[in-house]
C-alpha cells in the first residue's frame, strides 16, 4: 500500500522513528490508526432494540391505574434532594 503524506506529517513519521519511539514509519501510522480506530464511536443500535421489552411487560403486569397523574407529581415533589445522591448515601449507610 502506497500512502501520500505532507511533508510535515513525513518529517513527523521519521522525527518519531529517529527518537525510537517506533522501529519504523509504517509502525508509527499503525500506532495512529489504532488509535483514531479505538476513539471511533460505536454505531447506535436501532431504537427498537433499545427497548427493554420485558420490563415493559413487568410494567404492565404491575401497573397500578388507580393513581392519577397528580398523585405521582405530588409524591416526587416532596423529594428534596439529588435522587442519584440519596441513593447512593442510602447504600453506603448499609455497607458501613
Amino acid at each position: 500500500m502506497n500512502i501520500h503524506l505532507s511533508i510535515e506529517l513525513e518529517r513527523l513519521l521519521k522525527g518519531k522513528v529517529a527518537a525510537g519511539i517506533y522501529p519504523s514509519q509504517e509502525a508509527v501510522i499503525e500506532a495512529a490508526l489504532v488509535r483514531f480506530l479505538a476513539d471511533e464511536p460505536v454505531p447506535h443500535a436501532p431504537f427498537g432494540e433499545l427497548i427493554d421489552h420485558d420490563f415493559v411487560k413487568y410494567c404492565e403486569r404491575e401497573a397500578d391505574d388507580s393513581v392519577t397523574l397528580d398523585e405521582v407529581r405530588a409524591a416526587t415533589s416532596r423529594v428534596q434532594d439529588s435522587m442519584a445522591r440519596v441513593i447512593v448515601e442510602e447504600e453506603r449507610a448499609e455497607r458501613f
